[in-house]
């Protein structure tokens, strides 16, 4: 196998020690941009373990708690946000027993999926009347493209007369 004295020493451009301070602060950094990924297949390809885990965000990464009572919304649009700024984006739900509950309507992006594992493993929880998911009517021109959620679903427990679609996508005059 490969040893420091089998391959140079150490030093630069050779094995570092592990109680070497640059490299132990680089690598608790927490980007990953140091770490190498290889998955397994025939002709593969070797890169970043930042760039895999960059293909896909949780909306735990920006804050989600998934408990049914503190409010996600926040977290869950920044996710969306974040998704939104990758060019195709997936945003995961992990496994929630009592739901994302939000507060506030989510702005649903083009090229963004939101998805979880199974429809019952994790939904968006709303409690009042209001639109949990809709697309940008800022602007009438710009119409959604390319969404999708995949085994989700919302659950609204508002009990009064509802006036509000849970999911309302606007599409262009």
């Amino acid at each position: 196998g490969s040893t420091p004295a089998a391959s140079g020493g150490v030093g630069a451009g050779a094995w570092v020690d592990q109680s070497d301070v640059t490299l132990r602060s680089e690598l608790s950094t927490g980007d990953a941009s140091l770490v190498g990924y290889l998955p397994f297949g025939l002709n593969a390809v070797h890169r970043t373990l930042r760039s895999k885990v960059g293909e896909s965000v949780s909306v735990a990464d920006f804050g989600a708690v998934g408990d049914g009572v503190t409010n996600d919304s926040t977290a869950i649009q920044a996710a969306i946000n974040y998704a939104a700024t990758l060019g195709a984006g997936s945003v995961y739900f992990p496994y929630s027993a009592n739901g994302y509950y939000i507060a506030t309507t989510l702005i649903v992006k083009n090229n963004v999926k939101l998805y979880s594992d199974h429809y019952t493993s994790a939904y968006i929880l709303v409690k009042t009347d209001m639109e949990a998911i809709t697309s940008d009517s800022s602007t009438t021109s710009t119409q959604l493209w390319n969404f999708e959620m995949s085994d989700m679903a919302v659950w609204n427990t508002f009990t009064g007369a509802r006036t509000k679609y849970d999911i309302h996508l606007y599409t262009p005059n």
